[in-house]
C-alpha cells in the first residue's frame, strides 16, 4: 500500500478556476480565498493527483495554510472527489418567489430618468380621477392568484404611480388574502393622504418610496413638478405616524450628486442607493453624474465577496438576479424586471403564468449565468458576485456582454487602480511564492463610498438595520 498522501478539498469548499488566477469558495465561514497564479496551478497539480512529496518546502507551507484554513486536508487517495465528500444534486428550476406589477404607465410626476417612459396623467386623452389601467382589475386578481399557485409569495405593486390605480387596495387584499408574506408598493410618494396611510397599515403592507434630494428646489428639478418634494415630505411625516415599513429609492444623477455624497446632509439611506441605468429616460448621458468621486464609487474596483452552498450553486445554473422573477407590464406584457423592458417572454392575456415560466424564452434567461457571459465566464469570482443584465446590455450592445462596471480583468488577475488601498494585491501575481487570502468583508460596510455589486433597488426589501427616522428640512 503506498504511504503518499494527497490533497483533498474540504466538503464545504470548492474550487473555481479563472484564466489566471482561481477562488477557493468555504460555504463553512462564508468567505471566498483568492489564489495567486502560482498557488492555483499547485492546488490544481495536487488536485490531479500529484502527492504532497512533489512539493517544496515552500509549496508545502502554502498547503499547510490551507490546512490550517480548514480548505484542505490530508487524504490517502488522489481523488477529486474523495469518498466523504457530499454529492451535491442538480438544482431544482427556481419557483417564482418575486412579482412587479406595474399597475399603470402613467404618473402625476415626470423624472427625467424615468426607466419606463412613464406618461404624465396630462398628456392622455381624457384625466380621470384616476389613470386607467391597461389590464382590468380581475386580470391582475388573476395573475396575483397564478403568482400564489407557483409559490410566489413577495409582490411588489409599482407603475408608472401604483397610487393612480383605482383598486390597488383590493389588490392588496387579494395579495394578501392569497398568502403573499412581502407585500410592497413602489410611490412616489405625492399622493399619501391619511385615509390611505391608515388604510395600507391596517393591511401590513410596506412602503417604497423615490426621494431625490433633501431640499425641494434639487427634488423638484429630478421630478420637474414643482411642490412634489412638499407632499413627499408629508407623506414620510404621515408614514412615520402610522409607523409603515418604509425604504427609499434614491438615483444618483448629474442634478443630485452634490447632496448625495461625501458631507451631503443627506441620511445613509438617500445617498445614492441605485446607479442610473441607460433605460428608458434615463439613456440621457446627460444625466450622468461627473464627479470623479461618485463615478469611481459606482465601479468595482476590488474584490468583496460572500458565499454559501446555496448561493454557489444556485448561481451556477441560474443568472442570480433574475432567476426566480418576473415583472408584468401595464399591458401584460411579461419581462425578466422591470429593467429588461426589451425582453418580452410572453402577455398575461395570452398566456398563464405557468406556462410562461416554463416557456423557452423565460427559462433561457433565467439560466444566464455567468457562464455564457463575456469575460465573466473566465473569472474566478463569477459565482460570488452579482448582475445586472439589462445594465450590462445597455453599455455595451450585447446580451451577454461583461458585468457592467466591474474592473477586474480574470486574464491578468488585476483590478483597477483606483482603489488604490488595493493596489498591492495586484502585485502578487508577480511573486514566485503561492499566497492565499480572504476577499471577504474587506470593506467598512458603513463607509458611504462602498457599493455593493448588488444594486437591483426595485426589488431590494428592507434589511432591518437602516434608521429611516430622519427629519427632512422643511420645503422651501
Amino acid at each position: 500500500m503506498s504511504s503518499e498522501q494527497f490533497l483533498w478539498l474540504n466538503q464545504d469548499a470548492e474550487l473555481v478556476l479563472g484564466a489566471s488566477r482561481a477562488a477557493i469558495y468555504d460555504f463553512k465561514s462564508g468567505h471566498v480565498f483568492s489564489l495567486n497564479a502560482v498557488a492555483r496551478q499547485i492546488v490544481t497539480q495536487l488536485l490531479q493527483g500529484a502527492p504532497l512529496s512533489s512539493l517544496s518546502e515552500t509549496e508545502s507551507s502554502f498547503v499547510q495554510q490551507l490546512i490550517n484554513r480548514e480548505l484542505g486536508e490530508i487524504g490517502s487517495t488522489p481523488s477529486l472527489t474523495p469518498p466523504h465528500r457530499k454529492q451535491q444534486q442538480a438544482p431544482f428550476l427556481p419557483r417564482l418567489k418575486f412579482l412587479w406589477l406595474e399597475l399603470t404607465d402613467s404618473c402625476n410626476l415626470r423624472c427625467v430618468h424615468c426607466y419606463m417612459n412613464a406618461t404624465h396623467v396630462s398628456e392622455l386623452k381624457s384625466v380621470p380621477a384616476r389613470a386607467r389601467p391597461s389590464l382590468t382589475n380581475r386580470d391582475w386578481m388573476r395573475v396575483i392568484q397564478q403568482g400564489a399557485e407557483l409559490g410566489c409569495r413577495a409582490v411588489q405593486f409599482t407603475g408608472g404611480e401604483p397610487l393612480l390605480h383605482p383598486d390597488l387596495l383590493a389588490l392588496i387584499d387579494t395579495a394578501r388574502q392569497l398568502e403573499y408574506s412581502y407585500i410592497e408598493v413602489f410611490t412616489n410618494g405625492t399622493l399619501l393622504n391619511e385615509s390611505l396611510s391608515a388604510q395600507l397599515k391596517a393591511r401590513d403592507v410596506q412602503l417604497a418610496i423615490s426621494l431625490h434630494a433633501v431640499n425641494a428646489v434639487t427634488h423638484d428639478q429630478v421630478t420637474l413638478v414643482p411642490g412634489s418634494y412638499a407632499r413627499a415630505q408629508q407623506s414620510v411625516q404621515m408614514i412615520s405616524k402610522h409607523e409603515i415599513p418604509v425604504r427609499f429609492g434614491t438615483t444618483t444623477l448629474k442634478t443630485n450628486q452634490n447632496e448625495l455624497f461625501a458631507n451631503s446632509p443627506a441620511p445613509q439611506a438617500l445617498r445614492g442607493n441605485n446607479v442610473l441605468r441607460p433605460i428608458g429616460r434615463g439613456a440621457n448621458s446627460n444625466l450622468n453624474p461627473d464627479q470623479p468621486q461618485i463615478i469611481e464609487s459606482a465601479m468595482k474596483s476590488a474584490p468583496d465577496f460572500q458565499t454559501s452552498r446555496a448561493s454557489f450553486e444556485y448561481a451556477r445554473h441560474w443568472n442570480i438576479c433574475w432567476a426566480g422573477k418576473m415583472a408584468i407590464t401595464a399591458s401584460g406584457d411579461v419581462i425578466p424586471c422591470v429593467f429588461g423592458r426589451e425582453r418580452v417572454v410572453g402577455n398575461v392575456n395570452q398566456e398563464s403564468l405557468h406556462d410562461l415560466i416554463s416557456s423557452p424564452n423565460l427559462q433561457s434567461l433565467w439560466g444566464f449565468n455567468k457562464d455564457r457571459v463575456e469575460v465573466c465566464r473566465d473569472c474566478e469570482y463569477r459565482y460570488a458576485c452579482s448582475d445586472c443584465r439589462p445594465l450590462a446590455e445597455k453599455l455595451n450592445g450585447e446580451l451577454d456582454a461583461k458585468t457592467a462596471r466591474c474592473t477586474y480583468d480574470p486574464y491578468t488577475g488585476e483590478w483597477s487602480k483606483a482603489n488604490s488601498s488595493f493596489a498591492s494585491l495586484d502585485d502578487d501575481h508577480q511573486t514566485n511564492s503561492p499566497i492565499v487570502f480572504s476577499v471577504t468583508k474587506i470593506f467598512d460596510r458603513k463607509d458611504p463610498f462602498h457599493r455593493s455589486e448588488d444594486e437591483c433597488d426595485p426589488d431590494r426589501p428592507p434589511s432591518g438595520d437602516e434608521d429611516f427616522t430622519f427629519a427632512f428640512p422643511e420645503a422651501t
